[in-house]
């Protein structure tokens, strides 16, 4: 009789809160012998995105796949161990488990970074969202001249994990993770990378929404005035 046991090599004891499985593995299946090659190596178990899988008990391999926004309700998943038992989540359990991955191996001065729409608006929408209305009447000023239901948010936009358009576009609020010591920022709900609020702004963000007279109404993101997301480093 033959039995295999899967075995983790990690850069000393891991600190990430809990071992799961599918943590430890997107942790070390690429190798690494040092942090920085180890941040390196388990960002590309997210990048792209990699369409990450987790560990499935029936097929005994790594073929579960983890879904950035399936369905509305990833919205109420907003921790790693919610994302790996229901397979969807939002951007916050995205951004934990991969800063969870990099703790297995103990990289270092982890920060979460909060996204959030410049100044007066109350949301952005992420690339690609189409207007329906060519000819809007209201408000009769630029830039607002959109109204919610001018949104068409069936327009396939940018891929999350194993989402070719998640379904969720608009958002008040998007996390992502930063390494203190490193100029990069990583977005693993989309597998992409960017350098600061101006790149995230140019590569993600179609729209802004604002509040104008009391209902919401949109304006292109390539209108004037042209403004940008801000970045919020917070501790995890």
């Amino acid at each position: 009789m033959n039995s295999d046991n899967e075995a983790s090599i990690t850069l000393g004891t891991p600190g990430c809160a809990t071992r799961f499985r599918t943590m430890l593995y997107l942790a070390c299946k690429n190798g690494g012998t040092d942090a920085d090659s180890c941040l390196t190596n388990t960002w590309a178990s997210f990048s792209g995105p990699a369409n990450v899988c987790a560990w499935d008990d029936t097929a005994k391999s790594y073929s579960r796949a983890l879904h950035y926004y399936q369905d509305h309700h990833a919205l109420y998943n907003t921790t790693a161990a919610q994302l790996l038992h229901d397979a969807d989540g939002q951007c916050l359990c995205w951004a934990e488990l991969f800063k969870e991955c990099l703790l297995v191996n103990n990289v270092a001065n982890l920060k979460k970074t909060k996204v959030e729409p410049y100044d007066y608006y109350i949301a952005f929408g992420v690339k690609n969202i189409a207007f329906d209305d060519e000819n809007p009447t209201y408000p009769e000023s630029d830039p607002w001249f959109y109204a919610f239901n001018d949104l068409d948010m069936s327009a396939t936009g940018i891929a999350g994990q194993n989402m070719a358009t998640p379904n969720e576009k608009v958002f008040g609020v998007h996390w992502i993770v930063r390494r203190t010591d490193g100029s990069t920022y990583y977005d693993p709900s989309y597998g992409t990378t960017n350098t600061g609020a101006a790149n995230f702004t140019a590569n993600a963000v179609a729209a802004w929404e604002a509040l104008v007279t009391g209902a919401a109404h949109w304006r292109k993101v390539t209108s004037s005035p042209s403004v940008d997301v801000t970045f919020t480093d917070y501790d995890w």
